[in-house]
């Protein structure tokens, strides 16, 4: 048996499903002896070339005996035995659709266009032999919206043996995309509030746009400068290193599909602060578990910061039990079972 695992990316951008596909082919070669290809092709969401990049796909032929596929719209090629692990629609067409975050949200003619994408992502991914989701949040997404049921398959990790725990310092970690869906403007407005010297490292890509709107005006404040830093680039072994001294992560995204910070952080034995609003992140975090899932209020952020500062017992609970759960649900007889689901 061969396996192709085909997926669209947004060039220059790090995101999730690159991370899901490339851990999916190190299993599916070093753990079942199944030779796997893996291809990516760039895809743009500008609405005035969708069309254009569908038909392209269209016309691609990947020869294999399994095809899997995720982001939009690659599961619009043609295989006779295509399989769609859904990460996301296109959220422009779907949840944002009627939001400040449709960029599209006075195009001419939007809802017409709108109307026949979302027939056309319909028809598209009931082709597919079977459809899982990568969490029960996109699950539920793709029932309301394309009145389809998908079984849900958790993304994993390649690297959980990398992560470590050794302190629970004085500072909140998150390394994810500075961009407003992933909202690190609430963390960073947090700071203004808490009553004790905690500090906040925010790593990761930044989107300019988002950068100079909605946190350049809040970096201006002297509490934020001092306590705020703000990496762009830093290497792997960083990140583990950053995840095993920080006192806890604060993830606080907006319709998140997965969130595999979530994941890094309880390998890490660190607990999470996650919104009511986040998406796939609240369905591992528990409320007072293993983390917290608030309001997402920066005034409401501050509190939990001061209280697991305040009381790192706490936080030290919290983070065995994160990584109890992520060895019970995430270990590698879990990830076993979850990619004989797909291929079989």
């Amino acid at each position: 048996m061969k396996v192709a695992i085909f997926s669209t990316i947004e060039p220059f951008v790090k995101g999730g499903a690159k991370k899901q596909f490339e851990n999916l082919q190190n299993y599916l070669i070093n753990h079942f002896n199944i030779p796997t290809e893996l291809f990516f092709i760039p895809f743009s969401t500008n609405i005035e070339k969708l069309d254009e990049q569908v038909e392209s796909i269209r016309k691609l032929n990947i020869k294999a005996d399994i095809l899997i596929t995720s982001r939009p719209m690659s599961y619009a090629i043609k295989h006779n035995h295509k399989i769609v692990w859904f990460m996301h629609h296109i959220s422009f067409f779907y949840e944002f659709s009627n939001t400040k975050l449709n960029p599209y949200l006075n195009y001419p003619n939007f809802e017409i266009i709108k109307s026949k994408f979302i027939e056309q992502d319909t028809y598209l991914l009931n082709e597919s032999k079977k459809i899982f989701s990568v969490s029960n949040f996109v699950a539920s997404k793709l029932e309301k919206f394309n009145n389809i049921k998908a079984e849900t398959i958790y993304p994993f990790l390649n690297d959980i043996d990398k992560y470590y725990n050794s302190e629970y310092s004085d500072f909140f970690f998150l390394p994810s995309l500075i961009t407003y869906t992933k909202r690190q403007h609430l963390i960073i407005e947090a700071l203004l509030y808490t009553k004790n010297p905690v500090k906040l490292i925010l790593a990761g890509q930044i989107d300019q746009k988002y950068f100079k709107k909605y946190i350049n005006p809040l970096i201006k404040n002297k509490k934020i400068k001092n306590n705020l830093k703000i990496i762009d680039k830093f290497l792997t072994d960083e990140k583990y290193d950053l995840y095993s001294k920080c006192l806890a992560v604060i993830f606080t995204p907006i319709n998140e599909a997965f969130g595999y910070v979530v994941l890094e952080s309880f390998f890490s034995s660190k607990p999470v602060i996650t919104t009511i609003d986040s998406g796939g992140p609240t369905e591992l975090v528990e409320n007072k578990i293993n983390g917290f899932i608030i309001e997402n209020n920066p005034k409401k952020i501050a509190e939990i910061m001061d209280e697991l500062y305040e009381n790192r017992k706490l936080a030290r609970e919290l983070g065995k039990n994160a990584l109890d759960l992520a060895q019970t649900k995430f270990g590698t007889q879990k990830i076993k079972e979850s990619i004989k689901k797909l291929i079989t």
